[in-house]
């Protein structure tokens, strides 16, 4: 089986990126109706009348940065299934992607004063690590592109 290519896994990757995507845009206009029937008035039991106003922002927030940050990946896999995966767009692209992460840790740090709850602070810190790994992972692909174009040249 082709991993990389037409026909292969990429491929399956990319569509799944596309459905994500659009599940997203969708979640981002039913966000406010999910969340009240999820909380069905008990804003109070949170200890803040603001909680639902609070944790709907955050979302609406996260789910922002989570669409542009798949159209990225959905453009890198593009760029894979068209076998191109070592250009310096790519690595433009997941640092994008680590800079979307790196907003949504200052996010989440910002909201740990305002809901208390264990999954901000697990949250912040998750979208911290995922940020600085892309942020490696940007220089791999970059210097893995400047081989390529060195290679390239030497032929």
């Amino acid at each position: 089986m082709k991993i990389i290519g037409k026909n292969g896994l990429s491929v399956i990757l990319e569509v799944l990126t596309l459905a994500i995507m659009i599940t997203g845009v969708v979640m981002l206009f039913m966000l406010p109706f999910l969340l009240d029937y999820m909380l069905s008035g008990r804003y109070e039991a949170y200890g803040h009348k603001y909680y639902y106003i609070v944790l709907l922002a955050l979302l609406e927030y996260t789910d922002i940065l989570g669409i542009i940050s798949f159209w990225q990946v959905k453009k890198i896999l593009h760029n894979v299934n068209s076998n191109k995966p070592f250009v310096m767009e790519n690595a433009k692209r997941i640092r994008r992607v680590s800079m979307c992460s790196a907003v949504l840790a200052v996010g989440y740090a910002a909201a740990i004063f305002f809901l208390r709850s264990p999954f901000v602070i697990i949250d912040f810190v998750l979208f911290a690590v995922i940020s600085l790994a892309l942020l490696v992972c940007a220089e791999l692909f970059k210097m893995a592109v400047k081989y390529k174009d060195e290679n390239e040249l030497t032929i």
